[in-house]
């Protein structure tokens, strides 16, 4: 995985919200490199935002599904992330990034 430096500028200058970084690095984890499609559920974000729990005490509390919405909207105000338009029609989360596919250049 790589970050150009118009993500880095973003995530860290423009937006400067942790809850964001660690949302997009996620999402950039678990999309088809080839087409940018990320397409989950909010309950599996945020169970994987979750730290582990620990061997001893409690598990830390992960955000809530408020912070997380936000954080979203945070990335699609920034122009990072985009929604699909029939998400709530279809009960998904649908969302499109970056494709990370190296184009094969021909000589």
């Amino acid at each position: 995985m790589r970050l150009e430096g118009s993500e880095l500028v973003s995530l860290l200058h423009v937006l400067r919200d942790p809850l964001s970084v660690h949302l997009y690095l996620l999402l950039l984890v678990q999309m088809q490199y080839s087409d940018g499609h990320f397409l989950g559920t909010y309950a599996r974000l945020m169970d994987l935002m979750t730290p582990p729990k620990p061997e001893r005490g409690r598990r830390r509390a992960g955000p809530t599904y408020k912070q997380l919405r936000n954080a979203l909207e945070s990335l699609v105000s920034a122009g990072m992330v985009r929604r699909d338009e029939r998400n709530a029609e279809q009960g998904q989360l649908r969302l499109w990034l970056a494709s990370r596919k190296k184009s094969k250049k021909t000589a």
